[in-house]
């Protein structure tokens, strides 16, 4: 699932749609071209670049909003399929071979789904994430995982930091100990190096990362039982 949903798998995709929308479409030269449908195959493409730039700026809001960009490329993709069907140019097609409709029918599998499943991030970044931040309640801290809720004592935190990554925020979540966690705490996202600190990042929060950590030291505070490592 991750493989099908990096950028530069969808990007071949993308590209991969560009020769029937070339086959089909008479093409224009220059700035010209961009107006073709073989211009809306490479400018959804570019919406994918640029929805993965955005989120990477971090943010629960840049993270929607790249995701909403990814959204609109099957759009405008289908938009040049649209008008290369209304193209004079079809008999090209007697010559391709039957493999490369199965090709092509591939390919708009892909991007369809990726598609709504960019649909569905840019409703909530969490969608798809493995662990899910539930929120907060008096005295813990609610995960849901695959194999249910996990619960976390708000008296078993001991720091929350947010750190900063090449792609987005990370909050690195410092506990006492694993043995007061109700629910299946193997599960959770551990850090290699220190077993007892987890990572979350803002897709598994679906809040931005120092409200997050800043709302878990608070309420930790005022509970009366945060005290620093």
């Amino acid at each position: 699932m991750p493989l099908l949903l990096d950028v530069r798998v969808r990007t071949i995709s993308y590209f991969g749609m560009l020769l029937p929308l070339v086959l089909l479409s008479s093409m224009g030269r220059g700035v010209a071209a961009f107006a073709s449908p073989m211009g809306a195959g490479l400018l959804a493409a570019l919406l994918i670049a640029a929805g993965a730039m955005v989120e990477d700026r971090g943010g629960v809001a840049h993270i929607r909003a790249g995701a909403a960009l990814r959204a609109l490329a099957p759009l405008l993709l289908l938009a040049g399929c649209a008008a290369a069907a209304t193209g004079s140019r079809h008999s090209r097609l007697a010559w391709a071979p039957p493999w490369t409709f199965a090709a092509v029918a591939a390919l708009l599998a892909h991007i369809a789904f990726c598609g709504w499943r960019d649909l569905a991030v840019a409703r909530d970044p969490r969608h798809g994430q493995r662990m899910r931040f539930e929120g907060f309640d008096d005295a813990s801290l609610r995960m849901r995982v695959r194999s249910g809720e996990v619960v976390i004592p708000l008296d078993a935190v001991r720091g929350a930091e947010r750190v900063r990554l090449q792609r987005g925020s990370v909050v690195l979540l410092r506990l006492a100990s694993r043995e007061r966690i109700g629910g299946d705490a193997a599960a959770l996202p551990w850090a290699t190096l220190d077993p007892l600190t987890l990572v979350l990042d803002e897709h598994q929060l679906g809040i931005d990362a120092d409200v997050f950590a800043r709302e878990a030291l608070d309420r930790a505070a005022r509970a009366g039982r945060y005290r620093v490592a």
